[in-house]
């Protein structure tokens, strides 16, 4: 692969990483989690002040079973058991108390222990917050795009 490409690629992965840090916890980051952690298709429902998310439940066998029942995406970003939920998505996982706050480190990668070298956790106030993004912050480093979150402001 060419060194510009390369260098694109870690331009954009770098620029995706600073947005999920910087995020607020809150609905639009509990969609990111929803639809880029689970691969639900999520639905953005009212703006400003009323914004919320929801997903159709089992939307990929839809047209077998007819559903088009709507489910509210979870807080996860501020309710520890939704927060749990998310180490479901991943084969390996580390949560850690430090004094500065709370840490994890989610991955699908064998070796969590040089993942941790490689990217040392964030530390956060809260643990559904670290749960949260730690999990973009790995889909970002299995080379996913989360599209929004290299949108201009």
């Amino acid at each position: 692969m060419s060194e510009s490409i390369e260098k694109i690629r870690r331009q954009l992965k770098e620029k995706q990483l600073h947005r999920i840090r910087e995020m607020e916890c809150g609905r639009a980051l509990d969609a990111l989690v929803a639809e880029y952690v689970f691969g639900y298709h999520v639905i953005e429902m009212g703006d400003g002040d009323e914004q919320d998310f929801v997903y159709r439940k089992n939307a990929s066998i839809k047209g077998k079973i007819g559903s088009d029942e709507l489910e509210r995406v979870p807080n996860y970003s501020t309710v520890i058991y939704s927060a749990m939920q998310i180490l479901n998505a991943f084969q390996y996982w580390k949560l850690e108390q430090r004094t500065e706050g709370v840490t994890a480190l989610l991955s699908n990668q064998e070796g969590i222990a040089s993942h941790a070298a490689l990217h040392p956790g964030m530390a956060y106030a809260a643990l559904p917050e670290a749960v949260c993004k730690s999990a973009l912050v790995a889909r970002v480093e299995e080379n996913r795009l989360i599209e929004p979150l290299l949108e201009d402001d």
